[in-house]
């Protein structure tokens, strides 16, 4: 993921990251993340505990790149089978 912007609000510190290309589609994403949270992500930490707030859908497409409505679409195309 790429950081592209940088966000002060009365919210507090955001990154707007370029999410990997999505597999399902092949179009990248766009997240606004909390700074704090991101730079525990990059030294190690889990995921779920870097952005405990975030849907896990979202959580997903910052680690693969695939959206939330992607991976949606693409289980139900295995159980199809």
């Amino acid at each position: 993921m790429n950081v592209i912007d940088e966000k002060f609000t009365a919210d507090g510190h955001f990154y707007t990251v370029k999410t990997k290309q999505c597999i399902h589609c092949g179009d990248t994403g766009i997240l606004d993340v909390e700074a704090q949270g991101l730079f525990y992500y990059n030294q190690g930490e889990l995921i779920q505990n870097c952005f405990p707030s975030m849907s896990k859908g979202l959580r997903e497409q910052l680690i693969t790149g695939i959206h939330p409505q992607c991976f949606e679409d693409m289980v139900a195309e295995w159980e199809e089978e």
